[in-house]
């Protein structure tokens, strides 16, 4: 039942920002963006399967990038239980996998993450201004995901979320509120570096190019 303390993690500055990737694979992509934050900000890596979890490591000590840790774990557990409420600056989401992969929308997956209890818990995990990025290949599961967000609610009813502005040129689809964007999310959203992850490239060999993406904040 120990929380993180990131700052003594880090060994820097409680304000400093900290930054998490959630469903990491093998780094690739969070070690990237650590390296080129710097001293900006602080990064963390959270994935459940083992393998991946030692490949990020491995990555994240050979490429000597300091100010990078790797968690092991299921993230709905460890958000819940060890990740201090408000504490987390923005939480990154890269090709999460739908629970309707056979076509039925009415399917459900007992290993699918991105639940309505989910947000909430990286709602309290978020600082009061957190941010949220989820980038997908499935603009059909980002609509899902853009209702699911959309209908949480606090106890005074608003809503627990809102879209971050991508301006007036954005290619973007309304669902209750909450937009679905069309394209990459480049620095704006926190992608500062572009690198092709394992995913990313199996997608690309099957020509699945086009991206979706939500841009959430806490409100």
């Amino acid at each position: 039942q120990g929380r993180i303390l990131w700052h003594k993690v880090f060994g820097s500055a409680r304000d400093v920002p900290v930054k998490l990737e959630i469903c990491a694979g093998s780094g690739e992509w969070a070690v990237a963006q650590a390296r080129a934050d710097g001293s900006a900000a602080n990064w963390a890596v959270l994935e459940i399967m083992r393998d991946r979890t030692h490949r990020a490591f491995s990555r994240m000590a050979l490429e000597g990038v300091g100010n990078l840790c790797i968690i092991g774990g299921d993230a709905a557990q460890v958000l819940h239980r060890h990740v201090v409420a408000g504490s987390v600056d923005h939480i990154f989401i890269n090709f999460p996998e739908p629970p309707h992969t056979s076509g039925d929308e009415a399917a459900e997956s007992q290993l699918h993450l991105l639940t309505a209890p989910f947000f909430c818990e990286m709602q309290r995990a978020l600082h009061p201004t957190g941010r949220i990025t989820i980038l997908s290949d499935n603009g059909r599961y980002c609509r899902t995901l853009a209702a699911t967000v959309a209908a949480l609610r606090n106890d005074s009813g608003a809503m627990l979320f809102s879209t971050v502005p991508q301006g007036r040129m954005a290619d973007t689809e309304d669902i209750d509120g909450i937009e679905v964007i069309c394209g990459r999310p480049g620095p704006a959203n926190g992608h500062t570096e572009e690198v092709t992850s394992y995913f990313d490239g199996l997608w690309h060999k099957g020509s699945r190019t086009d991206r979706y993406f939500l841009a959430l904040r806490r409100t």
